[in-house]
């Protein structure tokens, strides 16, 4: 496995899909990443959930490439 850091904004959260676009913004680029119950997200220390996630929050990620765009953990600044 290959670990990814991803520094972006989201674009939306999708709960029922468990999905978050982001915006990088090194490239511009906007993709859709997938999670599941392990992924760990986290505020100014604490845990959140994908229900928390906004629009427009500044985010670092980490993933691993897959088969599927899967984050395994995502940090709002």
């Amino acid at each position: 496995m290959i670990a990814e850091s991803i520094l972006g904004e989201i674009v939306s959260v999708d709960v029922t899909a468990k999905t978050v676009t982001i915006k990088a913004l090194k490239s511009g680029n906007i993709e859709t990443y997938n999670t599941d119950a392990r992924v760990m997200i986290k505020k100014l220390g604490k845990t959140i959930t994908l229900t928390d996630l906004t629009a427009g929050n500044r985010v670092t990620m980490y993933r691993y490439f897959l088969d599927k765009k899967i984050v395994t953990s995502i940090y709002v600044m």
